[in-house]
């Protein structure tokens, strides 16, 4: 237990028993996209938001039609349709949906995917009375690829000047809960609460992990230079398990996966906070809410420990049964949980 924090879960049975990047928050070593890894291995508008619709950015930061007319069908079905944004920031555009009235809702999405994680969280979110805002980070889905050195709670920030919004709640998954918390550190006054959903943590010791899995996706994206079998070695790592096991997600996991592909190409542009966020929690006082699959690999586990440790007052829910990807294989908890948590921290009514 942390100070002052609450922790409970969730049973497979749903709502009724209710109590992040998919990468990101590496101390050192090479950054590889949206990824660091760690020495040892370890306003243009396109109309349409899910697979099928639109197009996809390449490694070059172009828009890649043919690869999108060619890629598969899928049953998925976005939940809902919307025209994308540009937001310019430093040396590059955001991709961006706005939709919706009432307090902001900004959905941060895990690494190695795009904004598109979210299609099926939108609808209950506007429904109760939310404004929700997504994007893709810098360097994902049709945002253009970093030019030069970048931080992404910058763009972040920058999004939040470009909307006009002074301050918003920021709802990350994996390394989408790691920017949350970067930028809580750096713009507090501008953070309403904070849902994370597995998230990442800046300065987190993966040293102390065993990443011998991430070995061949190193080797795929380094050695081999095939960004397209990093993606899909990824998609069988040990904590995608729980997700490819269900054969709708796994289809639509492999598409977002490898529509983004391109993240596998080793990059050094994004700049750590500094100091790093687990060494500055104390200063994070707005309400949180932290989700956790109890299937989710040892390093998620630690840093979900670390958090409850170092925020006052954070409230913990592990979903018993689910892996790492919470709002795609448990969405009935997890919007539940949203709705209790967003009723008492920022309420749209």
């Amino acid at each position: 237990m942390g100070a002052g924090g609450v922790s409970s879960s969730v049973g497979s049975s749903g709502p009724a028993g209710l109590r992040g990047g998919l990468c990101g928050g590496l101390r050192g070593g090479l950054r590889v996209g949206l990824l660091v890894v760690g020495v040892t291995g370890c306003a243009t508008t396109v109309p349409g938001t899910g697979p099928g619709t639109g197009t996809d950015r390449g490694p070059d930061g172009s828009a890649d039609a043919a690869a999108q007319a060619a890629a598969p069908a899928t049953p998925f079905q976005p939940s809902e349709r919307a025209v994308r944004q540009r937001a310019p920031v430093e040396g590059g555009e955001l991709s961006y949906v706005d939709l919706g009235h009432g307090p902001a809702l900004v959905l941060l999405h895990a690494g190695n995917v795009d904004l598109r994680l979210w299609d099926d969280d939108v609808v209950p979110l506007l429904d109760a009375g939310y404004r929700v805002i997504r994007y893709d980070l810098r360097g994902a889905g049709r945002s253009t690829l970093p030019a030069g050195p970048f931080q992404h709670q910058d763009d972040l920030r920058l999004l939040l000047d470009h909307l006009g919004l002074p301050a918003a709640t920021l709802v990350g998954s994996g390394l989408g809960g790691r920017v949350a918390l970067d930028f809580a550190v750096e713009h507090a006054e501008r953070v309403r609460a904070l849902v994370l959903l597995a998230p990442g943590l800046s300065g987190f010791d993966w040293s102390t992990q065993d990443m011998r899995w991430f070995e061949p996706i190193y080797a795929a994206m380094v050695v081999a230079a095939d960004p397209d079998l990093a993606a899909r070695l990824w998609l069988q790592s040990p904590y995608l398990a729980p997700a490819m096991g269900d054969p709708v997600l796994a289809e639509r996991l492999e598409r977002l996966a490898l529509n983004n592909s391109f993240q596998w190409t080793p990059r050094v542009h994004e700049l750590p906070v500094a100091p790093p966020a687990s060494e500055r929690l104390a200063g994070i006082s707005v309400p949180t809410l932290l989700l956790l699959g109890s299937r989710d690999d040892p390093g998620r586990r630690a840093i979900a420990d670390t958090l409850q440790a170092g925020l006052a007052g954070l409230q913990r829910i592990d979903i018993i049964g689910a892996g790492h990807v919470l709002n795609l294989e448990r969405p009935a908890e997890v919007h539940e949980a949203l709705r209790l948590f967003l009723e008492r921290s920022a309420p749209a009514r």
